[in-house]
């Protein structure tokens, strides 16, 4: 363990990170619409690897460990109206385990049973763009819960995420106050089969 002044809390090992706060979830939205929060190990070509490799800070640890983020939105029937994918890349600092997201374009939709059924890694179409999207999260254990503190360049924002008994909780912060206090309930579905590991 690293050692991190009286007032900073303790980071977390990759392996809590990923079943504490990685966890699938799902949500109904006040209008009855529905959404789905997928997360899967995913495996990248060395020519994917390197498209990334200029975005990350120098001073990191790559830990060559990726994982998928998928948002899908249902309508009140079931039937999908959006998605929106995510990668994220995990390094390392003095430490401390950060997760850099990458926007992604060009590649189709993933099944959510792929994603959470899956015991191999998922792959990306070559075809795949990788964007930096200036968000960057890092991992604590405060008190024996696992704490995700994250900052969003691109707005800017911060914010405070954890889990706990079932629920997912996110708390996002702006210069004028918290954005959605009237969040609906966020909850917690299980660990991805590919992620359990």
């Amino acid at each position: 363990m690293p050692s991190v002044g009286k007032g900073v809390p303790p980071p977390l090992k990759l392996e809590r990170v990923l079943s504490d706060l990685y966890q699938n979830q799902k949500t109904k939205n006040i209008d009855g619409t529905k959404t789905r929060f997928s997360f899967s190990k995913a495996e990248l070509s060395q020519v994917q690897k390197d498209s990334l490799a200029p975005s990350v800070p120098a001073g990191y640890e790559a830990l060559d460990f990726f994982v998928v983020y998928q948002i899908t939105d249902f309508d009140k029937d079931g039937t999908v109206t959006g998605y929106k994918l995510s990668l994220v890349s995990f390094v390392r600092k003095e430490g401390f385990t950060y997760g850099y997201y990458f926007d992604v374009t060009n590649q189709q939709k993933f099944e959510i049973k792929d994603l959470e059924k899956s015991h191999k890694p998922v792959e990306f179409s070559d075809a795949a763009v990788f964007t930096t999207s200036n968000y960057v999260e890092v991992f604590h254990d405060i008190r024996g819960t696992s704490v995700i503190l994250a900052f969003d360049q691109n707005r800017p924002y911060a914010s405070l995420q954890y889990g706990h008994a079932g629920r997912y909780f996110y708390e996002e912060l702006v210069l004028d106050g918290i954005v959605q206090p009237d969040l609906p309930v966020t909850h917690l579905t299980g660990l991805s089969e590919n992620l359990e590991d």
